[in-house]
């Protein structure tokens, strides 16, 4: 398992835990285990499943650039419902949002998804290969483990500034957002891979 075991927390119950300790353990206990359930649906999608889409995609712009430029239009942009788009999608936001708009300098995704720029009419160049997702998603687990272990009073009082679509929100709200954004895609996740029969462990 790339990322970590879930594992109860031990907690001293002679010692008194105050209300910022609590937020930021509740906060990052939900956010790993969303991580953990991610981790597993990656691992369980078969091969045969990877490139199949969640969902039917019947209205979107027509996409100028990326994959699947030898298919018909109707056919192309299914890619993003496509189990592999969802979990990079799921990935690309925590990665950005838990920032809150203040990026740390050379703050980017790796390799190879800096080389895409997100827009509704572009898709990748390529399909993203499981490795390399579960490498963005180690990477992302392990950046917000950090802010979350390194939260102030201050900072999540503090608003998410502009250029952020969510500018002016408290960014203890965004943090709550990136949240359950993840959690609901990887539901998404989960519900297909059952509906497709896959055995989960």
């Amino acid at each position: 398992m790339r990322f970590f075991r879930v594992a109860g927390l031990a907690r001293d119950r002679d010692r008194r835990i105050t209300v910022d300790e609590a937020w930021k353990t509740s906060l990052r206990d939900t956010f790993r285990e969303s991580f953990y359930f991610f981790e597993r649906a990656l691992r369980d999608c078969s091969d045969s499943l990877w490139e199949e889409s969640l969902w039917p995609v019947t209205e979107r712009p027509p996409i100028r650039h990326g994959l699947g430029a030898e298919l018909p239009e109707a056919a192309r942009r299914q890619a993003f419902s496509a189990f592999w788009f969802v979990a990079w999608h799921t990935l690309n936001v925590a990665h950005y949002d838990i920032e809150g708009e203040e990026l740390p300098q050379g703050w980017g995704p790796p390799p190879p998804f800096d080389r895409y720029i997100t827009d509704r009419e572009t898709l990748p160049p390529r399909v993203w290969t499981r490795d390399e997702i579960q490498d963005f998603g180690a990477l992302t687990w392990r950046r917000i483990d950090e802010i979350v272990a390194g939260l102030t009073d201050e900072r999540v009082a503090r608003p998410v500034p502009a250029p952020h679509r969510y500018a002016g929100r408290p960014y203890a709200w965004l943090l709550l957002m990136c949240l359950t954004h993840t959690r609901d895609h990887v539901a998404q996740l989960d519900l297909f891979l059952g509906q497709r029969g896959v055995l989960r462990a």
